[in-house]
């Protein structure tokens, strides 16, 4: 799968964070999305049509785990790349249970881009 045809839908609330990452996605040809919370990107689900989910782990209200979860309940499937600062977390046994890739911040833009391309080219978690 090739990057102009992955669309990510990046679910981030802060803000410095979602708008570095949509700039670095933008500007190698995905088509990207921008959420600041998993509660707005679950209403706007439909309207994204993403093929992957770039989360951080640590959402207000709802995480990312919490996100997937929900959205696998409505029979949304989607593959995701968690992200987090939380080393206890991305090596949790809900994060290896949960069959994503989870990045530790700050992480490098190649280690980005692949771990969304090949998500994207594989079945949801």
């Amino acid at each position: 799968m090739s990057q102009d045809s992955v669309r990510v839908a990046v679910v981030e609330d802060d803000q410095l964070v979602r708008k570095a990452v949509v700039r670095l996605l933008s500007s190698v040809g995905f088509d990207v999305s921008a959420f600041a919370s998993a509660e707005e990107f679950l209403v706007r689900v439909d309207q994204s049509h993403p093929t992957c989910v770039l989360a951080d782990v640590h959402l207000p209200r709802l995480s990312g785990l919490d996100l997937a979860a929900v959205l696998r309940e409505m029979n949304r499937q989607l593959p995701f790349v968690f992200i987090t600062a939380d080393d206890s977390v991305a090596h949790s046994d809900a994060m290896m249970r949960s069959g994503a890739t989870c990045l530790m911040k700050p992480f490098e833009e190649d280690l980005l881009l692949s771990a969304l391309v090949r998500a994207s080219a594989q079945p949801a978690v």
